[in-house]
């Protein structure tokens, strides 16, 4: 259990680090102990290690090494963070709908900063060169691939699609038919203080993203629905709690210390 709780333990680290540098010490200590002490976290951290945690701790540090290297125009910084994709990627297929995060923030930042068009045309190019990288660690952590790429590939996207829609198939119905167990189950199981907090984030970002060029408050916002939003339909599966989407949870913690502040 060393390798799940080594990671949370990262994890807290990145929270405290990320939400100090924008929103100061106190959203830090906060944001950090929200997530330390959150009931799902830290009992899976402790006996469910082999791919919910890992893929949570690997999401959060794909995203901010990625809005890292996009703010500062830092090509190594891009590319490391196609070494943060492979790994989510060889975890669970989770790491995909990262893009539904990072498209909108990143679409909102260029708008907001205006960059000019040499520096926008380098740093998408670097981007799809690190999502490259993320694909050949993938390959090359999973042996089952390496003897036909194609026919695995099918394989492993066909299990994917059988035990994460309903009976293997999206119909429109399903599609469209909500599903309020997850926004249940998380409204019922978050702390009370972590919950309330969240809740006044909510209500001050609006202002904060208007003012922030970076707009990484929105980065937050949709860290946090993406993955509840991804799940709230009748199609894809989703049992023991919101366990699966775990990705979520750093994120409320975030805004937690955002509201503390």
């Amino acid at each position: 259990r060393v390798y799940g709780i080594l990671l949370a333990s990262f994890l807290i680290g990145l929270v405290f680090y990320w939400t100090s540098t924008y929103f100061g010490s106190l959203a830090g200590f906060v944001s950090a102990l929200s997530l330390a002490t959150y009931p799902l976290f830290w009992s899976e951290s402790h006996f469910n290690t082999e791919k919910d945690v890992p893929e949570a701790v690997y999401w959060s540090f794909f995203l901010f090494i990625l809005s890292k290297g996009i703010i500062k125009k830092n090509i190594k910084t891009i590319l490391l963070s196609g070494i943060l994709f492979g790994l989510a990627l060889g975890t669970k297929f989770n790491i995909l709908f990262s893009f539904a995060v990072l498209v909108p923030w990143v679409l909102a930042y260029w708008i907001s900063c205006k960059p000019k068009i040499k520096e926008y045309k380098k740093t998408i190019l670097f981007s799809f060169f690190a999502i490259l990288l993320g694909f050949l660690i993938f390959v090359a952590s999973w042996p089952y691939l390496w003897q036909d790429l194609i026919s695995g590939l099918q394989h492993v996207f066909g299990f994917y699609k059988a035990i994460g829609v309903t009976g293997g198939s999206g119909s429109i119905s399903n599609l469209i038919t909500p599903n309020f167990y997850p926004i249940r189950w998380i409204t019922l199981t978050t702390p009370f203080t972590t919950l309330v907090l969240c809740l006044v984030s909510l209500l001050a970002l609006p202002k904060i993203i208007k003012r922030d060029k970076t707009k990484i408050g929105l980065l937050f916002i949709l860290w946090l629905i993406v993955p509840i939003l991804r799940v709230s339909s009748k199609a894809p599966v989703i049992y023991g709690g919101v366990r699966q989407i775990m990705e979520f949870i750093p994120a409320m913690a975030i805004l937690s210390g955002l509201g503390a502040n």
